[in-house]
């Protein structure tokens, strides 16, 4: 392993790709608040790094995908995207498996709850204002979304409705930290 940055934002990186996923699953069960590895990471601090890295890079994206990303809607991880073709949607300093493309996840929002309330509420906020009339289906939020391209992924996928819930009640009460800690 080892640590890299974007803009000012250091964390451990993984090799190759950089999904919002690798970073949020396992915090969305462990609670790694205030916990520190043999090496000194503190493994809850390095997953807020990661998602505010990616929320810059999605940032720094806005002026090319000026629909789909910007301050308050972002957000990067694996899902299905345009063509129905699953995707890994990836961030510097790692490699993305898929290029950006004006694709946002919302499970990468709402997964971060615990990391960054006050960014999280806001970019939730902007996806119920601009895209709810097509984010929301059945079963809740569309697992991406593509503005640039008029695309919203049909398929729901149960591991992320999933760690919207997590993220979400993990924010709220720590229910799901307690239990499995």
């Amino acid at each position: 392993r080892r640590m890299d940055e974007y803009k000012g934002y250091r964390f451990v990186v993984e090799h190759g790709f950089q999904s919002m996923f690798r970073y949020q699953y396992p915090a969305l069960w462990y609670d790694f608040r205030g916990k520190t590895d043999r090496h000194g990471v503190d493994f809850f601090e390095n997953a807020t790094m990661a998602m505010l890295a990616m929320r810059q890079y999605c940032v720094d994206q806005s002026e090319r995908f000026p629909k789909s990303y910007g301050p308050d809607l972002w957000g990067l991880s694996a899902a299905d995207g345009p063509g129905d073709m699953y995707m890994i949607y990836g961030f510097p300093p790692g490699q993305p498996y898929s290029p950006t493309d004006g694709t946002f996840v919302p499970y990468a929002i709402a997964g971060s709850m615990p990391f960054s309330p006050p960014h999280t509420i806001r970019a939730l906020r902007k996806l119920y204002d601009d895209f709810r009339d097509t984010a929301w289906g059945k079963y809740g939020l569309a697992d991406s979304l593509n503005p640039e391209l008029d695309f919203v992924a049909r398929d729901m996928i149960g591991i992320d409705c999933g760690t919207i819930l997590l993220g979400i009640e993990n924010h709220r009460s720590g229910m799901i930290w307690n239990l499995f800690m």
